[in-house]
């Protein structure tokens, strides 16, 4: 029986099987194309069960996933041209998801050894700005646009942190200490900083107000600024784990002072204020009970008589990060929050020498107290002619300061004719 439709003919919509009009519709292709790279990535470099492998195998699936990512951003830029928007986004979207080390190859090739690290790390760097630029450029954005240089500051952070781990953990016999880790937190925590400094508002963010989707532009812009700080936070959490060092919870104090004021400067719509004003506010908050948890001694920096722990530091910077609030929402509340922080670090490093203080304060404010009121008459006698001449010297500065009244003189009244 043969077909009534020539050879050379499409076969309608209608008469296509279910399964054909999924994989022709949505194309699901690139997305398992994705995955299956990432899962042989893992599979080839011991991700699975973390064995360390040589640097031969290591330089040699960095280079087969860079063709990879040439070969998708190439493809993108193509169809784009064509005209076939979605999956020149979605090939898009996929690259970006590379961008961000998500096989952790730069990560390991620092394990591995750390001057060939160093070195790959700077080429992979510049291979970076060159794919961000192939990115900004077929999404339509411009090379100049501030979230160019905020997405390459993420970049670099990704590329450096795990070198400097492992750079500093060789030199330790492989121990890492957790204040090197702690510090790397709060790397993660300036990149929001950065970001309200480069970017300014997350407009980018904000739902279109007439309903419809977002351009190309704009998803792309929300995938490169969110997947290379998630990954950041994943390689400073595997950092605990591969090199044995305990997480401590007041490791994401410095990532909520960051998103602090990320939110206070977030945008500048009456509609989002409030919201606006209480993440401002909350968010130090909690950093500052996360830091008040126990930690390691060794996280504690002896400067000369100053001890300057995660707490101390913490509350430093909280005092900061209110000080910007109060600037920018011109709240008494955040004066009140700025003064209680920086007591706080003045009367210690930790909740033992912070209460510590604060009793030995309030035992000394009582004494001095007790010391300057009067017991007999004649000393209250001294009060109070002390308070008769400081009371007239209010009294006059009040007079001198107000001005005589103006008197203003009717004109006579004409005699009736």
């Amino acid at each position: 029986m043969t077909s009534s439709f020539p050879a050379h003919a499409t076969v309608p919509l209608s008469l296509r099987s279910p399964v054909a009009r999924m994989l022709i519709d949505h194309n699901p292709f690139y997305l398992l194309s994705a995955a299956c790279m990432l899962f042989g990535v893992f599979a080839l470099n011991g991700s699975l069960d973390y064995s360390p492998i040589g640097v031969r195998k290591l330089l040699t699936m960095i280079v087969m996933l860079n063709v990879y990512e040439a070969i998708i951003i190439a493809l993108a830029v193509f169809l784009l041209r064509r005209g076939i928007r979605r999956d020149a986004l979605l090939l898009l979207i996929v690259e970006a998801f590379f961008l961000a080390d998500v096989g952790f190859l730069n990560m390991e090739i620092f394990a591995t050894h750390a001057a060939v690290g160093l070195l790959v790390n700077v080429l992979l760097l510049a291979a970076a700005a060159v794919k961000v630029g192939f990115i900004f450029r077929a999404a339509g954005i411009p090379l100049a646009d501030p979230r160019m240089a905020f997405v390459m500051i993420q970049v670099a952070v990704l590329f450096a942190v795990p070198g400097l781990f492992a750079s500093i953990a060789r030199r330790h016999d492989d121990f890492l200490s957790p204040l090197v880790i702690y510090c790397g937190w709060w790397l993660a925590g300036a990149l929001p900083v950065a970001y309200t400094m480069t970017v300014g508002s997350l407009d980018v963010f904000r739902r279109r107000s007439d309903g419809r989707a977002p351009g190309a532009d704009v998803i792309l812009s929300r995938v490169l600024l969110v997947l290379p700080m998630l990954s950041l936070i994943v390689h400073l959490c595997l950092a605990n784990w591969v090199y044995k060092v305990t997480f401590h919870p007041l490791n994401a104090a410095p990532l909520l002072l960051g998103l602090a004021v990320l939110c206070g400067h977030a945008d500048q719509h009456v509609t989002t204020l409030a919201s606006r004003l209480r993440l401002h506010l909350a968010l130090p908050m909690v950093a500052v009970a996360l830091s008040a948890l126990r930690f390691p001694p060794e996280m504690v920096i002896e400067v000369g008589p100053l001890s300057i722990s995660p707490l101390r530091l913490t509350l430093l910077v909280a005092t900061l990060v209110y000080l910007d609030g109060l600037w920018l929402h011109r709240h008494v509340y955040f004066a009140w929050a700025a003064g209680a922080s920086l007591g706080m670090a003045g009367m210690g490093h930790s909740v033992g020498t912070i209460h510590h203080n604060s009793v030995q304060m309030a035992r000394t404010s009582a004494s001095t107290f007790d010391r300057l009121v009067p017991d007999t008459l004649a000393e209250w006698g001294v009060v109070s002619i002390t308070a008769a001449f400081l009371l007239l010297a209010i009294g006059a500065t009040i007079s001198l300061t107000r001005r005589p009244p103006v008197v203003v003189e009717e004109a006579p009244l004409e005699a009736e004719a």
